[in-house]
């Protein structure tokens, strides 16, 4: 029995290491065909209902006005199902997008404020952290690209803000900031939560181990995502500063910009 135990856990977790890089991909594709149809035929039908108003508005009264009460329900009914059509393409392409860019390996250049927006996108499907987390979101538009894979972004976000979640999990007042800027050839990253889980000494402790971050980093507690974060976002050349004041907790990256920036 220990060996049918142990084979079933085996099993276990063979299918959930193939999710993310073999089963999502081709859940996605094979979603895609039919919502991409619903999507085409419903913008097909309103046209053709629009059309077919306009041919019973002509009609002499009272037939036009016991044909057009009914029909405008109608198309109430198939303005609801393209808005709803509209919001399931937007989830697809979250989904599709992060499994997009953390399965990305080459180098390119990456609009950062487009990447965090559609990472926070992404990261509203923890329904706590979307709907008990009060986020501001400001990024510059214009913003120059930065160079890198886009995968390596994406894990530093997910760390990042997987760090948030569990720093602001209990807390009175749960606020996150995210926000870029483009300042002397550089992209700057600051993201401030009001968790406090870092202490000045903390922040310089971890800033240190970054010069040996093949340290384990299974002693560091709530600070563990945080760390594998500021991994990743050193290998991407970023200047890393944290700080720890008044119960809210500051993270900055500057990041060379691309050639041209």
């Amino acid at each position: 029995m220990k060996d049918v135990e142990r084979i079933r856990e085996e099993l276990k977790t063979d299918f959930t290491a193939t999710i993310a890089e073999e089963l999502i991909p081709g859940i996605l594709h094979n979603l895609a065909n039919p919502l991409n149809g619903i999507m085409g035929r419903t913008r097909l039908l309103q046209k053709r209902m629009g059309d077919h108003a306009r041919r019973v508005a002509a009609q002499p009264p009272p037939a036009a006005e016991d044909l057009a009460e009914g029909f405008q329900k109608a198309v109430r009914d198939v303005d609801a199902i393209a808005r709803e059509s509209d919001r399931l393409f937007h989830l697809f392409r979250s989904i599709s997008g992060k499994f997009y860019a953390i399965s990305s390996s080459g180098s390119e250049p990456i609009h950062l404020s487009r990447l965090i927006e559609e990472e926070m996108q992404f990261a509203d499907f923890y329904l706590d952290f979307k709907h008990e987390v009060t986020k501001r979101i400001r990024l510059t538009r214009d913003l120059p690209e930065v160079n890198g894979r886009v995968s390596d972004y994406s894990l530093f976000l997910t760390a990042l803000l997987r760090y948030v979640m569990d720093s602001l999990e209990g807390k009175p007042i749960r606020e996150f900031t995210i926000s870029t800027a483009h300042e002397d050839g550089h992209v700057v990253l600051s993201a401030e939560h009001s968790g406090g889980v870092l202490s000045e000494e903390k922040a310089r402790m971890l800033l240190d181990r970054l010069e040996d971050p093949s340290e384990t980093a299974a002693d560091l507690g709530p600070e563990k995502r945080l760390f594998q974060a500021l991994v990743i976002a050193k290998s991407c050349g970023a200047t890393i500063d944290l700080h720890a004041r008044a119960g809210r907790d500051r993270i900055s990256l500057k990041i060379p910009c691309a050639a041209g920036g």
